[in-house]
């Protein structure tokens, strides 16, 4: 077609046949994709080579959980002082030769475990050209990374802030093998989220949808209305969680029931 027609949201379909299994986690707001995404990573690290990816375009905030300064040192005729040069403002700024380059200074470790660990790519803090995020080539990208860890997980903050962020992940759930969502129990907060999930076309079977900050142990039927056909699990209510950088693994009211979503909702088989 002619690509000059083309509205600025598409992105192409990437091309992923690397081994780590790839985890998006977005959701409906600010509670607890980022939580989320941590908590799965770190139960994940003890027996695997984990790779972080901060994907959130608006609001990134793995560098303080992680406390990394998301700007990368050490790569030669880059100021280091220069805000665009997290991971994957490289990235998208000089693109994947750059990266491929400089991939040893760009990828941070962060915890290592004896069976595996967790390495980190940042985030972006400034905002980005759509037209960048669109054209960049993210098969290469995926397929470089995906050589050298068992799983990816990319914190992909929130759907519906921008149509190109939607897009984004909307191709990203498409490579994916685990998409796990992330909203509250709120009634219009389920059904306008699920209205989104629709919009952009993201296949439902392929979801884990966890409901966060609940002060239910059980769903009621408008709730498995809206969340169906997805798999789910509940995570309480914990005020204390509230503000603090807290993983659900090490808090005492969700830990038992985040190894339970693992289990019964993300982790299964899907026929």
């Amino acid at each position: 077609g002619n690509i000059g027609s083309v509205s600025v949201g598409t992105i192409q379909k990437a091309l992923y046949s690397e081994k780590a299994k790839i985890m998006t986690v977005f959701g409906s707001g600010s509670f607890g994709i980022t939580t989320t995404a941590m908590s799965l990573a770190s139960k994940l690290c003890a027996t695997s080579k984990v790779l972080y990816i901060d994907m959130d375009l608006v609001a990134p905030k793995a560098d303080a959980w992680f406390s990394k300064n998301p700007i990368c040192k050490n790569i030669s005729s880059i100021p280091s002082n220069n805000s665009k040069m997290s991971a994957l403002g490289i990235f998208y700024e000089l693109g994947m030769e750059t990266f491929m380059r400089y991939s040893a200074s760009i990828i941070h470790q962060c915890d290592r475990t004896k069976g595996g660990g967790i390495d980190y790519l940042s985030g972006v803090y400034y905002r980005v050209e759509p037209s960048k995020i669109v054209e960049a080539d993210y098969s290469s990208l995926f397929n470089f990374l995906g050589s050298m860890y068992q799983y990816i997980i990319i914190d992909l903050g929130r759907l519906g802030s921008s149509e190109v962020n939607d897009n984004l992940i909307k191709m990203l759930s498409d490579i994916a093998t685990y998409n796990v969502v992330v909203t509250t129990s709120d009634k219009f907060e389920l059904r306008n989220f699920r209205w989104k999930l629709n919009e952009i076309k993201i296949n439902l079977d392929s979801i884990a949808w966890l409901i966060n900050m609940s002060d239910k142990t059980a769903i009621d039927d408008r709730t498995k209305q809206y969340i169906t056909p997805c798999r789910y699990g509940i995570m309480l209510n914990d005020p204390s969680l509230h503000g603090t950088r807290e993983k659900f693994t090490r808090n005492k009211l969700n830990k038992d029931r985040l190894d339970l979503f693992a289990n019964t909702a993300l982790f299964v088989d899907r026929k």
